[in-house]
C-alpha cells in the first residue's frame, strides 16, 4: 500500500519550489477535490491569514506546513487567525479551517479556539485520508521510497572499482546510518545504508559508481560528462574539491535527506546543466541532457 509522508522531500509539486507553497498548493487540490469545486481560491500574498477561500460557503483556509523533526507553529498560527478575523468585514467567511501536515494537540487546538471557538482543524489523518480516495490523483505527488540493498553497493562496487574501495570498506564498517537521497526531477527517493564515518569525497565516488555515471561517457565518445554532486544542509559538495568532512561531522543522523544534483560537461565547452538551460541555442548537436538524465535514473531503477 502507498505510504503518504506529508513531507519534503516525499510530498512534491514540480511548479512550487519551497515546501509552503507546496503544502499550500497540495491542500488546495485535494479539496477541489473532497469539495467537488473548482471554486476554490488561491490567494496571493499578503494573504492576511486566509491562503484559500471558498465565496460559495464561507470558508477561509490556513494552511500550515511543518518539516520533519519541528513541530507545529501555534503561535504563527494564532496570529493568522487574528489576522483573518480582521478581514472578516472584506472578506465574510463563516468556516475557519487550519489545514495542517501534523495532528495538533488538544493544547494547540484550545489556544486556538481561545481567540475564535468556531475553527476547525484538518490534520494529518484528514489528508492521508483524501489521499486514500483519491489515489489516481495524488500519485504524481509522491516520490516512491526504494530501498538499496546493502549487497547491492558491494557487489558494484567491488566488480567496478580498481583499488578504490578498499580504503571505504573499512570506513562502511563502523557506525551505520540509513541516509535518503533523492534528484529533484526524478520521482522516487532512495535509501542507502552507510556510514557515518564515511567523508563526503568517498560517498560522491560511490554514488558515481552506483549509478554508473561513468558509462555515460563512454557511450558518448567522450563528449559529455556527468559530475554528481551533493546539497547538504544547504552547501554543496561536488568533485572539483577533495572533502574530508564526516556525514557525523555534516551532523547527518537516520533519515536524513541528500539531495544529489548532476552537472554536465561537453566536450570543448565547460557548461553546466544549469547554464546550458539558458543558452538553449549555443550548441544544437549537443546531446539531450533530459534524456540522458532520464535514462541513468530508469537503468538503475530496473535493477533495484
Amino acid at each position: 500500500m502507498q505510504r503518504y509522508l506529508l513531507t519534503p522531500p516525499f510530498l512534491t509539486i514540480n511548479e512550487e519550489n519551497n515546501f509552503s507553497d507546496i503544502w499550500e498548493s497540495f491542500c488546495l487540490k485535494l479539496l477541489k477535490l473532497n469539495y467537488r469545486t473548482d471554486e476554490i481560491e488561491r490567494r496571493r500574498p499578503p494573504e492576511q491569514g486566509i491562503d484559500l477561500y471558498y465565496k460559495k460557503n464561507k470558508t477561509a483556509f490556513q494552511c500550515k506546513s511543518t518539516l520533519k523533526g519541528s513541530k507545529f507553529n501555534i503561535t504563527n498560527a494564532c496570529s493568522s487567525l487574528r489576522g483573518a478575523i480582521q478581514l472578516k468585514n472584506i472578506l465574510p467567511w463563516s468556516n475557519y479551517i487550519i489545514c495542517s501536515n501534523e495532528n495538533l494537540t488538544g493544547d494547540q487546538f484550545t489556544k486556538l479556539q481561545s481567540i475564535h471557538p468556531d475553527i476547525d482543524i484538518y490534520g494529518k489523518d484528514y489528508w492521508i485520508g483524501l489521499c486514500q480516495r483519491f489515489p489516481e490523483q495524488v500519485k504524481a505527488n509522491f516520490r516512491v521510497l526504494c530501498e538499496i540493498p546493502e549487497n547491492r553497493i558491494y557487489y558494484d562496487y567491488l566488480l567496478q572499482i580498481n583499488g578504490e574501495l578498499d580504503a571505504i570498506q573499512e570506513k562502511l564498517k563502523g557506525k551505520p546510518i540509513n541516509v535518503l537521497f533523492y534528484y529533484h526531477g526524478h520521482d522516487r527517493i532512495y535509501n542507502l545504508k552507510i556510514s557515518k564515518e564515511l567523508n563526503v569525497s568517498m560517498l560522491l565516488l560511490l554514488v558515481r559508481r552506483l549509478f554508473k555515471l561513468h558509462e555515460i561517457t563512454k557511450e558518448h565518445k567522450g563528449t559529455v560528462q556527468i559530475k554528481p554532486y551533493f546539497l547538504i544542509n544547504n552547501n554543496r559538495f561536488d568533485e572539483k574539491t577533495e572533502h574530508d568532512l564526516t556525514m557525523e561531522e555534516l551532523g547527518l543522523i537516520d533519515g536524513s535527506c541528500i539531495t544529489l544534483g548532476l552537472d554536465f560537461l561537453f566536450q570543448g565547452n565547460q557548461i553546466t546543466r544549469s547554464i546550458m538551460y539558458l543558452n538553449k541555442d549555443l550548441s544544437p548537436q549537443l546531446p539531450d541532457q533530459k534524456s540522458i538524465i532520464k535514462n541513468v535514473f530508469v537503468r538503475f531503477d530496473s535493477t533495484i
